[in-house]
């Protein structure tokens, strides 16, 4: 079948659509925010393709995991096998690193365990390893004349008295036993001091060697590699000298052996291979003096010591006290005047004199002078099985690199075999781009064993490394953790993935892949998409980005409004319909000229092809370009006898009917693209209010040292391809600056020289993208706190009074007006064994959260939980008299959000929904007109229109005086600013220096930028 069909769709607000999808195309699906993108692509057609993929599971298997409910949709046929790459970071687990995720490390494993070379971390010689006729060819040729000893080492480095050990041996026949240097004969009852370490080899032979003796030397060398585990020493009686062989990895300098290497002594994640101080994560936790002590004026009493709180009588502050009198200061003495000693006691222990008190019969498991308050903090974070207790640790704790494997996450003996001269680790530091130099011609700097073992395996790891570096993630290093990525980030990680795995007939369903990238880097991720459509799959992108629409083979149009307003096509067809104009149109209509890029027909020898029932003549006429600029992939092929090959693509929607080519397409996208619609500059750039905020020296991470000054009362926007620097400047060093200054955060910045102009501002505010909750109980009306306004109104109506009911019994999260059975949450989780959780709805109160007689009491005949239905827009008019309400309602309205519901679960909003919210609460709050607010990427999830809208939305701020630094790569929001910092020129190395910085004018003078 030639298209994936759908009939009669209707989750969530699409409005029974009908729709036919050309199979194995590239198709975008774009609207307004809330029209009903993400309905269509994951709520109807994945979901529909995950529920018959269950299906195919026997009825046993079923039982465990639950039924799929079908989606609201009449039929969808034409769908292949779907896999949804969505924008979930890829993983909560510290050890899930880029390289892990992408395989990419599974393959460096396994050439540095068959091909590496083993180095000595004690001399830094090279190990070697001999066979038992390499040993026996050295012994004759080196030592050939001369008498030599054969010892089999039995104990190394280790205490005890051996008695057993030596009886065996002598039993055994043997005469004489070498111990700690010194050669003894075996006689009855022989032992060694058992409180002393000792290294005990056994005498094997005695013998000249030569060529004579080859037979009884080459079995005396086998008697003592069996015995010694395949390590062998022969000592040369006139010197003295002893030299070892092995026949594992060994140091000849040392004697220092390794164990035979495999891909496990490469794993962080496996005890073979990890670091055992900090056991394969690369960091230590350690007790942090400044969040034990944030306020050195306080005293013990006052609550100085903010692990233990305002003094108690209990165990812990009478060891205080005992302390306190031992080095002559009391409870009350403020921390800064209290005598080092004493502090040191207090926090790192050490000072067994002192007298402590007994515990009156508790067991307090600790003594503080011994241990010191630190050393229980952290006994507490690593050992308590109370997940309370050690969340409570964890908040006195920081992160430090691991001291032992220097942030490499391996032991060191692993860390020790190289390839080319790099360890395992040193590779996964650098990122993509360098890695693939490195690899470039790494086969002539192979030995010819290593290039017979590796290379099929550097083959494979070209393959996948190629992949990420097509997907723009050129500046993401191998051992950046899962959790740090953004969600554009992960997404494209698991998209360069699926095309490493060459599938063939999936139906990909992606949501805003181009999250993160800057406008450079877009043609990367385009011919990504296309590659994984041109190797036999269908590709469905979820996207606002204009290079990735008009790259499209079809593009969707969903609106016209957002939430109840949208859910219907606005317009469908080739990218080249959106750009068609009225007048192109009209000319058409006349009859004379071909189609723009293949939208219409010119007349030729009157063959007639039909496609899906549209009557179309053939075009022999040669491919034309699109209004846009010539590109192969929006090129025509012509066949002689036919319309298009791709003749699925003809198919025109306008408003939801099928149009006949050379209609021009309505809605706001395809105004837009078009440019019949646009953001206009501003008419003047603002200069500020002469204040300067200026970041001196930063150099964390990729920072070159780099300075930057931010006039004060101005739009800012903070630009650079993606990995330039951009994060670390302002999230990683700006903003815990401006949080210590004003708030006394101890979050640390990245190392930098000095920040001034501090006191021209009184308050930061950062609007990320994290969830504004991480249960299914929080949702925008909780967090905007317009939900106690709405209670409180329902407990003033007169049915309340009469019935008693106060805002508690409004309240999904109390006793009283809830549904018990669900306790207020609407739904109900079902445990599964080796499967995710599965929610289904509450089958007591249905969804509706409260039990019957809370439901009862109405507002304008609404109840509460109909209230929490209804979208931002509909809430707005419905409290239009009741101004403290509806005014957080037009405030959640002005950024874009007119579409969601009061009651949406948080942990269903998309990161850039989330940062809409943040950013509506605190436009409702009131301003001091010198306020620093930092927004990361807000565009995200925006169509242009409300871009638009936001825009509108950050002016005002700055009108009142305040000054917005946003991070950004759309051009629509860069155009808008007073001030540009573009960071650069490259990601990761290449980047972390100043390119450009003025107005978008200046900027755009600049070469390099």
């Amino acid at each position: 079948m030639e298209f994936i069909r759908i009939r009669g769709a209707r989750t969530h607000n699409l409005k029974n659509i009908d729709l036919d999808l050309p199979r194995d195309q590239l198709i975008v699906i774009t609207g307004l925010s809330g029209s009903g993108k993400s309905s269509l692509a994951f709520d109807t057609i994945y979901a529909e393709g995950q529920r018959r993929y269950m299906e195919t599971f026997a009825s046993y298997a079923r039982q465990f995991m639950g039924n799929m409910e079908r989606p609201d949709v009449e039929k969808i046929d034409g769908l292949s096998p779907v896999i949804s790459i969505e924008q979930k970071t890829t993983s909560k687990n510290p050890r899930s690193t880029v390289g892990t995720v992408t395989e990419i490390y599974d393959f460096l494993r396994l050439l540095y365990a068959r091909a590496g070379d083993a180095y000595s971390y004690e001399s830094g010689e090279r190990m070697v390893r001999y066979s038992e006729e390499q040993i026996l060819e050295t012994v004759l040729g080196a030592y050939d004349g001369q008498k030599v000893t054969l010892l089999a080492p039995l104990v190394r480095g280790r205490k005890g008295h051996y008695r057993e050990l030596f009886e065996q041996m002598r039993k055994q026949g043997y005469t004489k036993v070498r111990i700690d240097g010194e050669v003894t004969d075996l006689v009855p009852g022989l032992q060694a001091d058992r409180y002393k370490v000792h290294d005990i080899e056994l005498v094997v032979d005695r013998i000249v060697a030569g060529e004579k003796r080859r037979d009884r030397l080459t079995q005396s060398l086998q008697t003592a590699m069996q015995m010694g585990e395949g390590l062998v020493f022969v000592e040369v009686v006139e010197s003295g000298e002893i030299f070892p062989f092995s026949k594992a990895l060994m140091d000849p300098k040392t004697g220092l052996s390794y164990e035979e290497p495999s891909p496990n002594s490469f794993s962080f994640n496996s005890p073979y291979g990890m670091c055992p101080t900090c056991r394969g994560l690369g960091v230590v936790s350690q007790a942090d003096e400044g969040k034990i002590i944030p306020d050195r004026t306080l005293s013990i009493a006052k609550g100085g010591l903010l692990p233990v709180g305002e003094k108690k009588t209990n165990y812990t502050f009478r060891q205080l006290a005992a302390i306190a009198k031992h080095y002559s200061f009391t409870l009350n003495t403020p921390i800064d005047k209290i005598p080092e000693r004493g502090l040191k006691t207090i926090l790192y222990g050490g000072d067994r004199t002192i007298k402590m008190p007994t515990s009156n019969g508790y067991d307090a498991g600790y003594t503080l002078n011994e241990e010191g308050l630190t050393g229980m903090l952290l006994r507490y974070y690593n050992d308590t099985s109370s997940e309370r207790l050690r969340l409570w640790a964890e908040d006195y704790m920081t992160s430090d690199t691991c001291p032992d494997c220097k942030g490499y996450r391996l032991r060191k003996e692993s860390l020790h075999f190289k390839v080319d001269g790099k360890h395992i680790g040193e590779l996964t530091q650098m990122d993509t781009t360098e890695l693939e130099a490195w690899l470039e011609n790494i086969e002539s700097r192979l030995s010819e064993r290593q290039l017979l073992i590796a290379g099929e395996v550097l083959k494979e790891i070209r393959y996948r490394l190629g992949f990420l570096v097509h997907v723009g993630l050129t500046y993401l290093s191998l051992d950046r953790s899962s959790t740090t990525l953004s969600g554009g980030e992960s997404q494209r990680i698991r998209l360069a993935t699926q095309i490493g795995s060459q599938l063939t007939g999936i139906t990909y369903i992606l949501d805003e892949p181009s999250i993160g990238l800057h406008q450079r880097d877009n043609q990367k991720l385009i011919e990504a998409l296309r590659q994984l459509k041109d190797i036999g799959n269908t590709v469905l992108v979820v996207e606002h980005d204009k290079d990735i629409m008009l790259a499209s083979d079809y593009l969707i149009d969903l609106g016209p409004g957002a939430g109840t307003l949208g859910g219907e096509v606005m317009a469908a067809g080739r990218p080249s319909e959106f750009l068609r104009k009225r007048e192109e149109s009209a000319e058409s209509a006349q009859g004379g000229s071909a189609r723009g890029n293949g939208a219409a027909f010119a007349k030729t020898n009157g063959s007639t092809t039909t496609h899906n029932g549209a009557s179309a003549k053939a075009d022999k006429s040669a491919p034309v370009s699109p209004a846009n600029g010539s590109r192969s992939n929006f090129e025509l092929r012509t066949s002689n006898s036919s319309a298009y090959n791709s003749a699925a693509l003809d198919l025109i929607i306008i408003n939801g009917v099928e149009a006949k080519p050379g209609d021009v397409l309505t809605g706001i996208t395809a105004e837009y693209l078009r440019g019949e619609r646009e953001i206009k500059l501003p008419e003047k750039r603002r200069k500020g209010n002469g204040k300067i905020l200026a970041v001196k020296g930063a150099s964390g991470h990729n920072l070159k040292n780099v300075s930057i000054e931010l006039p004060l009362g101005t739009f800012v926007c903070i630009t650079g391809v993606s990995g330039s620097g951009k994060s670390s400047l302002i999230n990683e060093t700006l903003y815990p600056v401006l949080r210590e200054h004003f708030y006394r955060s101890l979050q640390r910045p990245l190392p930098h020289k000095k920040v001034t102009g501090l006191e021209h501002l009184d308050k930061v505010i950062e609007i990320d993208q994290s969830p504004i909750g991480r249960t299914p109980r929080s949702n925008p009306a909780t967090y905007t706190g317009v939900f106690t306004d709405i209670r409180a109104m329902f407990a003033e109506l007169p049915e309340s009074k009469i019935r008693g009911y106060k805002t508690g019994r409004f309240s999904f999260n109390v006793e009283g007006g809830r549904c018990e059975e669900c306790k207020g949450s609407g739904i109900k989780t079902i445990e599964m064994n080796f499967l995710p959780d599965v929610q289904v709805e509450c089958e007591k109160c249905l969804g509706r959260r409260y039990n019957r007689e809370t439901l009862e009491i109405l507002y304008k005949g609404k109840s509460v939980n109909d209230v929490l239905n209804m979208t931002v827009a509909d809430a707005a008019d419905f409290f239009e008299h009741i101004p403290k309400i509806s005014r957080r309602m037009r405030t959640l309205a002005d950024v874009g959000l007119g579409y969601i519901t009061l009651g949406q679960q948080a942990t269903t909003l998309s990161g850039g929904e989330a940062q809409r919210v943040k950013l509506a609460e605190e436009l409702s709050k009131r301003d001091t007109g010198n306020t620093i607010y930092i927004l990361d990427e807000p565009t995200t999830g925006l169509h242009f229109e409300d871009i638009r809208h936001l825009l509108a939305v950050l002016d005002r701020l700055v009108v009142k005086g305040n000054t917005v630094v946003v991070i950004e790569h759309s051009m629509d929001v860069i155009k808008m600013a007073d001030y540009i910092v573009d960071v650069g020129p490259e990601g990761g190395s290449g980047g972390g220096a100043i390119v450009a910085a003025g107005t978008p004018e200046q900027v755009a003078e600049v070469a390099a930028s």
